[in-house]
């Protein structure tokens, strides 16, 4: 299990830039109640995000997926989920053409709860790696065709993480932020640990590791 990947949710703005942003409208983040596909991204730019949650974060606006590229570039990885608040099937096709132009294919995984999209993202570049986002059963999650599953930990049963290995694929979790439930997680066998709080994530494996 590890912390290596920021995790972000991308939309597409109306002129068609790809911004992070995880909610249909920015009401909640920066009590703008328009819907983000609405908006054009000089005005999304104009939105604080940073003020509601303290004056030193005054000034923060929802970034572009580019803008972000360049600032981990080197130093991290990143989980791109595709977020379908609207239906957009340009959003697939316009990610993937970034992460080209950006020469950035090796350093992203990309996920979604929408299957097709993730279907569609191999289809165009097959060595992206996909994970699909699992929130209830349906059906059988073990023969999805993505790399991955991406479960809420309380689905992420032993058994559950046996199959998947068994079936050769990976099992990532969210959200355990919870040193008990890391721990658990880790003694599971899961492949990745989606947190809020990756140094905390870091120290229970150093303390881990130290006492085995």
């Amino acid at each position: 299990a590890g912390a290596d990947y920021i995790e972000l949710d991308v939309q597409h703005t109306r002129d068609r830039e790809i911004i992070v942003v995880h909610d249909g409208d920015l009401m909640r983040m920066g009590g703008d109640p328009r819907k983000v596909a609405a908006l054009d991204a000089a005005e999304v730019a104009t939105i604080d995000i940073g003020r509601k949650y303290d004056d030193d974060f005054s000034g923060e606006y929802p970034p572009t997926v580019e803008e972000v590229i360049d600032l981990v570039r080197g130093r991290t990885k990143i989980n791109i989920e595709l977020k379908y608040n609207v239906p957009d099937p340009g959003l697939a096709p316009a990610v993937v053409e970034l992460l080209h132009r950006k020469d950035f294919l090796d350093q992203v995984v990309i996920t979604s709860l929408d299957y097709a999209a993730l279907r569609q993202v191999k289809a165009i570049e097959p060595r992206l790696s996909t994970g699909h986002i699992v929130t209830a059963a349906v059906g059988d999650v073990l023969r999805t065709e993505a790399d991955f599953l991406s479960l809420n930990s309380a689905r992420a049963t032993p058994s559950l993480v046996r199959k998947a290995h068994t079936a050769g694929k990976q099992v990532h979790v969210w959200t355990v932020n919870a040193p008990e439930a890391m721990l658990r997680m880790i003694e599971r066998g899961v492949d990745n640990i989606i947190t809020d709080d990756p140094a905390l994530l870091a120290r229970v494996m150093r303390e881990r590791n130290a006492l085995s």
